[in-house]
């Protein structure tokens, strides 16, 4: 199949280019370079990246920047992880061999960077250093002709920019044809102590009739992986399995011939590349539905101007449940690095997810409105996308939409970017808040306190006993404490203290406890997307008076590549030594003015024959073959007879 794709540079082309930046050049190359701007030359990296002298000036020449003198990295001379060169059949250009020696001169942070970029050097690294990503060397000049950043002052090429661009940088890179890599900062300098990493592995077999699904599973699994995208993608268990039609050809004797039940009649050539990328429905029961669908929604243009305002409204439901769904999954917020890292605009990034939450509820509420509106449809598959069983297979989700839109204030939630869940909804933070309101029943019987502290006035302090602790005064009154109100405040703390650490997990037990649903979500979210697109039927049919989705099935006519109207028969035949590869008889019959009836008879007599030679060479094979018995019962069941 030819596709066109996005042309992504080499690394060694990059390179080349890199070569060619001057510092502190413009991005639209202007003759005069402008001086890195205040907000970007005055970014100290927690990392502690190496000061460039303040007097000395920065040179314009091809070879300033450090990466452009390191003679490993040079294109004559640059190798792969395992020392190969480009020209060796085995080179692997996503990795790069650095120097061990090189690390010695490193500091702690361009030694992490550069192990980073060593193993994925075909990825522009984007390195969190405190509230900025930071592309350094090769990457930033990347990131100054690409993205049109300004090189900061040093030795080292350099560019950053803050952390709340990051989806706009990354996106317009990837448009671009490069892969984009985030190194987040995991911790903070105060917290590398506590720090425990941990890997496993499964160590599963996979069973034998399946080496082939293993076989892909596998490479999705590892390319998830890779992207840490595999805890989130997976975890949502949309497995379905798929049996490639073309998977027998490539095992198969040549002489062996199966049968392509795929093969299309006079008006469509279903090939490779078709049957890749369309879904071709071949039940004919399934079609007249779909046409007895658009037919309904045809006769009624009220009916579908009235779904296309309510369609129009809902968010992209499918997109947001796969969010929530990832939001909510307790091992990745456990295990997942974004988990660890820090995040500056954590506030603005909790408030975002709360609303996708909220609008995820607002669709599935406004969807429901179409239930009503096509509760009198008389068309079987309108019935079964938009009608509650028993007659469809919407889900009836009222009740457990009702409880999540009444667990919390939505309001105060886009307000405070948080979710505080009302009575009921999660127990751990009931038993927190209830923990609460009893220390604060038993701190009723101190009267005249103010923060656990006694205060009386000054006159009656002299009768202030040895058990009571002065801790403070102002005019006219002293402060007091106590062994019970010391104990009542550090029980006070404590409970406050777990009521933070509750809500920190709270949107994420709430996420978790919608995705528990997904099933009955993602039915709907079918149904809705079926219910669009015989909508955009309609609106098509309607365009072209009404029959363009009608179209009938003609029984009569062969399922032949060779059923050609006479008047578009040629004969392009090119001469060569050998067998005939194809014969044209029929066609030569059809010019020659035979009746159809009997080419028609003919070509199946024909292709009778054909499938019985086959069989019989294909059976002869089978005999011949000493395999697995699975293999040989797989070969006859792909097999017509």
């Amino acid at each position: 199949m030819d596709t066109t794709e996005v042309e992504k540079p080499s690394m060694e082309k990059k390179l080349q280019d890199s070569f060619k930046y001057e510092p502190n050049q413009s991005p639209k190359a202007k003759p005069a370079s402008k001086p890195p701007s205040k907000s970007t030359s005055s970014i100290k990296s927690s990392a502690s990246p190496p000061k460039p002298p303040e007097d000395k000036p920065v040179v314009a020449d091809d070879f300033n920047w450090i990466h452009c003198k390191l003679e490993w990295l040079k294109p004559e001379k640059i190798r792969d992880a395992q020392k190969r060169r480009p020209d060796h059949p085995d080179y692997d250009p996503s990795t790069l061999f650095v120097p061990p020696e090189f690390y010695k001169n490193q500091t702690p942070a361009h030694r992490q960077w550069w192990e980073m970029k060593s193993s994925h050097f075909d990825c522009v690294l984007f390195f969190k250093v405190g509230k900025f990503y930071e592309l350094y060397h090769m990457d930033a000049a990347v990131g100054v002709n690409e993205l049109g950043f300004s090189y900061m002052k040093g030795d080292f090429a350099h560019s950053g920019f803050p952390e709340s661009a990051y989806g706009r940088m990354a996106s317009t890179l990837v448009s671009k044809g490069y892969k984009v890599a985030r190194v987040e900062q995991t911790e903070t300098p105060d917290m590398m102590q506590e720090r425990c990493r941990k890997s496993d592995a499964l160590g599963l077999t996979p069973a034998v009739n399946c080496y082939l699904a293993i076989k892909a599973l596998g490479g999705v699994v590892s390319c998830l992986t890779d992207c840490l995208l595999d805890i989130q993608v997976l975890g949502m268990n949309q497995f379905t399995s798929y049996a490639p039609p073309d998977v027998l050809n490539k095992t198969l004797p040549p002489e062996v011939k199966i049968e392509n039940r795929w093969e299309g009649g006079s008006t469509m050539v279903l090939d490779a590349i078709t049957l890749r990328n369309l879904r071709i429905v071949q039940d004919e029961g399934l079609i007249k539905e779909r046409q007895e669908a658009v037919k309904a929604l045809f006769e009624n243009q009220e009916l579908c101007q009235d779904a296309k305002s309510i369609l129009t409204t809902l968010p992209d439901l499918e997109r947001l449940l796969a969010k929530v769904h990832a939001l909510g999954n307790l091992k990745r917020s456990k295990q997942h690095p974004d988990s660890r890292a820090i995040f500056y605009e954590e506030k603005s990034y909790s408030k975002r997810k709360v609303l996708d939450f909220i609008s995820v509820l607002n669709g599935f509420t406004a969807a429901l409105k179409l239930v009503d509106l096509f509760s009198d449809t008389e068309s079987k598959l309108l019935k079964r996308i938009m009608q509650f069983h028993p007659d469809g297979k919407y889900p009836d989700y009222r009740e457990t939409l009702k409880f999540f839109k009444e667990a919390f204030n939505q309001e105060q939630a886009e307000k405070e970017g948080r979710i505080l869940p009302g009575e009921g909804v999660d127990q751990e933070y009931d038993n927190t808040l209830q923990l609460i309101q009893e220390i604060e029943g038993e701190l009723k019987e101190y009267l005249n306190k103010k923060r656990y502290q006694i205060e009386v006035p000054q006159n009656a302090a002299a009768k202030a006993g040895p058990d009571y602790n002065l801790e403070g005064a102002r005019k006219g009154f002293k402060r007091f404490s106590t062994s019970e109100t010391k104990d009542f405040l550090a029980r006070m703390i404590a409970a406050e203290e777990q009521k933070t650490n509750v809500l920190k997990d709270l949107s994420r037990r709430i996420f978790e406890k919608f995705s528990s649903h997904y099933n009955q979500w993602e039915t709907a979210v079918q149904c809705l997307s079926t219910l669009d697109i015989l909508l955009a039927f309609t609106e098509f049919a309607r365009q072209q008076s009404g029959d363009a989705c009608m179209v009938e099935t003609d029984e009569s006519a062969p399922d032949s590549e060779d059923n050609i109207p006479e008047e578009t028969i040629t004969f392009l035949y090119k001469l060569s030594p050998g067998a005939c590869p194809k014969s044209y008889g029929f066609n030569a019959a059809r010019l020659a003015g035979i009746p159809k009836e009997i080419t028609l008879k003919a070509h199946q007599i024909s292709k009778n024959l054909e499938k019985e030679a086959t069989c019989v060479r294909a059976f002869r094979d089978i005999l011949k073959m000493e395999d697995n018995p699975k293999d040989v019962r797989a070969m006859l069941a792909a097999l017509s007879i």
